[in-house]
């Protein structure tokens, strides 16, 4: 069964504090000896254990039960455009390598994509925040109309290659509508971005 999208009526049912939800994805992990069979990490432990060289991406994909809590433990500033998952001190949380990877839940019907992996703790290093999601049901409405394509398109290619810019820079393709996070874009000095709608 396809995993469905969270919109405003399955986000009464599987978007509730407390509900728990899963996360997946290939970021980094920490060694197989500092988590094997134990609970969280003990302050000192946290230290030894700074993300790399000792952490790698995962070979395999991974996932973790997390609980839903409220926004305002992730940020006082978090609105309805953000879900809060996961634990004050366990170690099971997105890391690095994880970003734009699903926050799902589960009713009768299957998995439901109530999030996107956003922000939050550095894995397990800080102890006492939450992961940030992106709340798919925020912006159910602008997904339904990008893939309708009714969404216009932003070119952000520049129009005279730089060798300098070359190998970092290139297209990026922005849909109007869609604000979760203000986009910027480094120039060199004396550089210059031009955009159109191509759309």
């Amino acid at each position: 069964t396809p995993v469905r999208l969270s919109d405003a009526t399955t986000a009464t049912v599987v978007e509730r504090i407390g509900d728990e939800t899963l996360i997946i994805g290939w970021g980094l992990t920490p060694p197989a000896h500092i988590t094997r069979g134990r609970g969280p990490l003990t302050q000192a432990e946290r230290a030894a254990t700074q993300p790399p060289p000792m952490w790698d991406t995962s070979r395999v994909l991974l996932g973790a039960a997390v609980p839903i809590v409220q926004n305002q433990l992730c940020s006082a500033s978090a609105d309805g455009g953000v879900i809060c998952a996961g634990f004050r001190e366990a170690i099971a949380d997105a890391c690095r390598g994880d970003s734009g990877g699903p926050l799902l839940a589960r009713d009768d019907r299957g998995y439901i994509q109530v999030g996107l992996v956003s922000g939050g703790n550095y894995c397990h290093q800080d102890g006492d925040h939450y992961g940030t999601y992106t709340r798919v049901s925020a912006f159910a409405d602008w997904i339904a109309a990008t893939m309708a394509g009714q969404t216009p398109q932003v070119d952000m290619r520049p129009n005279e290659p730089n060798p300098g810019m070359a190998p970092t820079f290139g297209m990026v393709s922005l849909s109007a509508g869609f604000q979760p996070d203000p986009y910027r874009q480094h120039i060199l000095a004396g550089g210059q971005i031009e955009a159109a709608n191509v759309g």
